[in-house]
């Protein structure tokens, strides 16, 4: 929370983290349990310019990385972009391609 004064009146303003900064903070733990059990789709569309095919198989892919080499980020902050994609779908342009 943040106050800002404005001609000596007082005005408080809340600053909200974006919707998807809870996934952005999962522990390893949290997402190894946010996919077990889960039915995931065959595609996903991540953002504009990723659609990532077989999510069953890369999430399996991408635990098992990320447990084997901890220090890793890469298979981590795929599972996270995984995750946002599925509870907050894009919903943005299609990536357009020049005839």
């Amino acid at each position: 929370m943040g106050i800002n004064l404005v001609n000596n009146q007082q005005l408080i303003f809340l600053r909200r983290k974006p919707a998807n900064s809870y996934f952005r903070s999962m522990t390893d733990q949290e997402l190894i349990d946010y996919f077990k059990g889960r039915i995931l789709p065959e595609t996903l569309k991540i953002n504009r310019a990723i659609t990532q095919y077989g999510v069953a198989e890369q999430v399996e892919k991408n635990i098992a990385m990320m447990v084997s080499n901890p220090k890793e980020d890469h298979a981590r902050h795929r599972l996270k972009q995984i995750v946002t994609a599925i509870e907050q779908p894009y919903e943005g342009p299609e990536s357009v391609n020049p005839a």
